[in-house]
């Protein structure tokens, strides 16, 4: 059986805002209001940039990768030609990147796990508060000029422990109990009892 004639479909084409919509209560026609296109990063600032073709971008709520010079980004173009970087598809620098998560953020969630070979923390404040606290560490090293603690127990326990002090060590206790297994020394030139 032969196939007649194909007829070309009909394009189907928005339709208008005429006065006729308008009296039926039709929704005007809605004209495009923006586009998503791919480019890449020329200049970056903290929250802002610029692209390779010369226009600005700023940077979307969504994203949290901080652009960098040469990165591929997915841009949103709005209304009155402002762009918006949505994402960072490819980092020109793959070996780092920053979260942007502006002045303030806070982050909820039933467990948080970091995996990391190293982590540094840079704060003007740093408040830790937890109902318990664990730590396992091979060596621990601390630099402090002043330290402050309040502790209603304190247990230490150790192979061995060392107290050097350049100044003055001053110990204050209602009692004093100290238990030597072996062998007590105590080196001063001088040795004063009250």
């Amino acid at each position: 059986m032969a196939a007649g004639p194909t007829q070309p479909q009909a394009q189907e084409t928005p339709p208008a805002d005429t006065v006729l919509d308008r009296m039926l209560g039709r929704p005007p026609a809605r004209a495009a209001t923006g586009s998503l296109l791919e480019d890449t990063v020329a200049t970056w600032n903290d929250t802002a940039g610029t692209l390779v073709d010369g226009r600005a971008a700023g940077l979307a709520a969504s994203c949290l990768v901080r652009p960098a010079a040469g990165d591929r980004v997915l841009i949103w173009s709005g209304e009155g030609g402002r762009r918006w970087i949505l994402n960072v598809l490819h980092r020109a620098d793959e070996t780092q990147a920053v979260i942007a998560l502006g002045d303030a953020a806070t982050i909820t969630a039933k467990r948080i796990a970091f995996a990391a070979d190293a982590v540094h923390i840079q704060a003007e404040d740093f408040l830790t508060s937890a109902r318990n606290r664990h730590a396992v560490e091979d060596v621990r090293t601390e630099t402090v000029n002043t330290r402050v603690a309040q502790i209603g127990t304190d247990i230490r326990r150790a192979s061995h422990a060392t107290d050097q002090v350049e100044g003055t060590f001053l110990q204050r206790a209602g009692t004093w109990i100290s238990n030597t297994v072996k062998e007590a020394r105590l080196h001063a030139r001088a040795f004063l009892f009250d």
